[in-house]
């Protein structure tokens, strides 16, 4: 059952919970100008833009079917779609990055080794930085699967995005097709 005040129930509605508080901000931070151009119909106060700090990608070298998904790793973002992908096309490795429970990487690798596709998908869980950054190093492609989003833009789309790694998404409300960007 829905909460008051559930952003998933005021999203459906036409409204959200954004508003009223950037309505009352004597200033606002954002990460892009398309967001800037949102929060601008709700307030006055000064707007901020200040994109996502990111290494240089000129040192890496992609690899051919690297895809790789960042974040944490839940039913929302659907792992099991990744493991699909795995097992579709064996010219791909994925890599999920993020923190993932016991119970649901033991449920992603089991049907991995079911589909025959298990030495090719991973789920690091939680990683240092200078591992990430190994891992983003040879990254070919990333995707971004979420269900259930009030419409918020993704950190770590914009992380990749900003490494120049080319992302493949279902969150449609943030915005149109961007370079790089693909919503499918």
């Amino acid at each position: 059952a829905a909460r008051e005040g559930d952003a998933q129930v005021l999203h459906a509605q036409g409204r959200d919970a954004c508003s009223a508080v950037v309505a009352a901000a004597r200033s606002v931070i954002v990460s892009s100008d398309d967001a800037a151009q949102i929060i601008r119909q709700y307030t006055s106060a000064p707007i901020l833009v200040l994109p996502l700090g990111h290494p240089q990608r000129a040192s890496t070298s992609p690899q051919f079917g690297h895809v790789v998904a960042l974040g944490r790793v839940d039913d929302g973002k659907h792992p099991e779609v990744l493991v699909n992908l795995a097992a579709a096309d064996p010219r791909l490795n994925i890599t999920a990055i993020g923190r993932i429970s016991d119970e649901g990487r033991q449920r992603c690798m089991t049907r991995a080794h079911e589909l025959g596709c298990d030495q090719r998908i991973w789920f690091t869980g939680a990683i240092s930085d200078a591992e990430r950054d190994a891992v983003l190093a040879t990254a070919w492609a990333g995707v971004q699967l979420r269900s259930g989003h009030p419409g918020q833009m993704s950190a770590s789309i914009t992380e990749l995005l900003a490494r120049g790694i080319p992302v493949v998404t279902t969150m449609t409300t943030h915005g149109a097709d961007a370079a790089g960007l693909r919503v499918i």
